[in-house]
């Protein structure tokens, strides 16, 4: 009996190990199923991945396929005076959607998602930027797993069972720490945690939702969710 119990403990122990060491919140496996690929690929459209770039203000016109994705970007400024970094989205009559994917000041390096909700599909981007600038563009079943800890702008994708989390975020000069979830049974986004622009670190329990669902965290500073 005594034996029997040993070898649970450790097989326990050595899970949690592994599932520390690769990152991954263990109410998820690590690989995507196909069936859930396709859900995703589904709701956010496929296309082929594409890459834009710059140094001033642009606007980028999105192809008909590719109204919802995943965008990494990066941003150096031209100077000590011209630090901002915004991306907005634009309607097909050229009006602001209400969502800025981005809004940054000085270097800056995030993952971000665009048109995640069905009803506000942008036609395209307004780059607003003095610097260089780069968007890699994607779709979005093509963003990594939930992970347990990282810095900076994020999206991530959630296919688990609901499960209860704590949600952390430490403050820099960027006051931003907000976790937003999307299910793909809803399409529409809710607010888990925020710091409500009060600069100060976020310690928060959160209920992640059953999945699947798209995670968008917005933080100008380390975060774990646990």
């Amino acid at each position: 009996m005594r034996r029997t119990t040993l070898t649970a403990a450790l097989v326990v122990s050595v899970a949690a190990v592994v599932s520390s060491l690769v990152g991954v919140a263990p109410a998820q496996a690590v690989g995507m199923p196909a069936a859930m690929k396709a859900q995703y690929d589904h709701q956010y459209g496929t296309f082929t991945p594409f890459t834009k770039s710059g140094s001033r203000n642009a606007t980028i016109v999105l192809p008909q396929n590719a109204r919802s994705g995943i965008i990494v970007a990066t941003f150096t400024p031209a100077d000590a005076e011209h630090t901002e970094f915004e991306v907005h989205e634009l309607n097909s009559k050229g009006g602001p959607t209400g969502s800025n994917p981005i809004g940054q000041g000085g270097k800056y390096t995030g993952r971000v998602a665009y048109g995640t909700d069905s009803w506000r599909k942008p036609a395209a981007l307004k780059v607003e930027a003095r610097g260089q600038w780069i968007l890699r563009f994607s779709q979005v079943s093509s963003a990594p797993a939930l992970t347990t800890s990282g810095h900076g702008d994020n999206v991530m994708l959630y296919w688990g069972s609901s499960a209860a989390r704590q949600f952390r975020c430490t403050t820099t000069r960027v006051a931003t720490c907000m976790l937003r979830e999307t299910l793909l049974r809803n399409d529409y986004e809710t607010i888990p945690a925020s710091d409500n622009g009060s600069g100060k670190d976020l310690s928060k329990r959160i209920t992640l939702s059953k999945g699947p669902s798209v995670l968008q965290l917005n933080a100008g500073s380390t975060w774990s969710i646990r």
